[in-house]
């Protein structure tokens, strides 16, 4: 496997993907963020028909103890909507709905 080095300047835009991104410790590294907002019931629908099919059943467990109360406890703490530049309700990928933060 080979790592390629990519060199970015002051006007490169990078885009970072990630679920416990708009902690206070890493908010001086983004100069716009962007949080995507889907309901727990859909990230459980989304997991059904992308997840299941490569890892069973039993991931549905996994998003129901782990990654949902993690992320619950994580939106308790650090509430996206106060530090994002931009909400997207995300319910419905095909028609997205975009919330400016004043």
């Amino acid at each position: 496997e080979s790592t390629a080095l990519v060199l970015i300047d002051v006007e490169t835009i990078v885009s970072v993907e990630g679920v416990f991104l708009f902690r206070p410790e890493l908010r001086s590294y983004f100069d716009y963020r962007t949080f995507l907002d889907i309901p727990f019931d859909e990230v459980l629908r989304r997991a059904r028909l992308r997840d299941v099919p490569l890892h069973g059943e039993s991931i549905l467990k996994r998003y129901r103890e782990k990654y949902i109360p993690a992320q619950r406890r994580y939106l308790a703490f650090w509430p996206p909507g106060q530090t994002a530049d931009l909400i997207v309700d995300n319910q419905h990928p095909q028609q997205p709905r975009l919330h400016q933060i004043a």
